[in-house]
């Protein structure tokens, strides 16, 4: 398995991340929705994220509950002796099992990343930095979960924005990470403005751009290609003036 990273953009920090099996940060002792990453009676090692069942209705999470298991329990003492379950919330009378396996007849990197996918749609929810191999496929990992996880009158693609606007990955002065992890995202969803946003951030970190981790990535990119050109080789922002009137996608 590729390593795994947790993207703290508020103090642009990147840490090492092994916690698919529990996730503190998605662990709420007040929550009675207890999330397990395997189907029902497939796994004994207990949930991996607790949250609020009331926060997945303020998300318009209906979608999930109609494609995914999930059962009412009462909140006893379970004789199971896995560490995750040890601490279960004990406020609640009641509480949710969800459960949300990776797709059938899918390879063990594809279920992994299917579950990291599922890990940051909760993130998403609850607030909460992302993680994993690279920024920009995790944004469009995610985004792909909200779609799919969310319904009614939602708007996914501003949603996500506000998001990582919160988190700090929008701020892409001097963090070409950041930069290119979003123009990766964009072109991907063909969303103008933060494609240009991100471009003209690109070209004026133009220098640094071949260190940051993201880089390789985005090379497959048209944005990434021009960056990658001669043409922008000694680039300024000011490069970009008349980014508008061209064809961008």
């Amino acid at each position: 398995m590729r390593r795994v990273e947790r993207w703290a953009g508020l103090t642009r920090t990147v840490s090492n991340w092994d916690g698919l099996r529990r996730d503190p940060e998605l662990w709420d002792e007040d929550g009675d929705c207890l999330v397990h990453l395997y189907a029902v009676g497939q796994s004994r090692r207990g949930p991996s994220f607790c949250v609020p069942f009331q926060l997945l209705k303020h998300r318009n999470c209906g979608s999930m509950f109609s494609l995914c298991f999930a059962q009412t329990t009462k909140n006893t003492v379970s004789n199971n002796t896995s560490s995750n379950v040890k601490q279960l919330p004990s406020k609640a009378s009641l509480r949710i099992e969800l459960y949300i396996p990776a797709p059938e007849d899918t390879s063990r990197e594809a279920s992994f990343q299917w579950h990291i996918a599922t890990r940051n749609f909760f993130a998403f929810i609850s607030g909460k930095p992302l993680v994993g191999s690279h920024l920009g496929q995790a944004m469009i990992d995610l985004q792909e979960r909200m779609c799919l996880f969310r319904s009614g009158r939602v708007d996914n693609h501003q949603d996500f924005l506000d998001y990582v606007e919160a988190q700090g990955y929008r701020d892409f002065v001097g963090f070409p990470d950041y930069a290119l992890a979003m123009l990766y995202y964009a072109e991907h969803y063909k969303i103008r403005d933060a494609w240009i946003d991100a471009f003209a951030h690109c070209v004026g970190m133009n220098e640094k751009l071949v260190l940051s981790p993201e880089f390789p990535v985005s090379t497959s990119t048209v944005g990434g290609q021009r960056l990658n050109s001669s043409d922008f080789g000694t680039a300024r922002p000011g490069s970009c003036s008349n980014l508008n009137s061209r064809t961008v996608f």
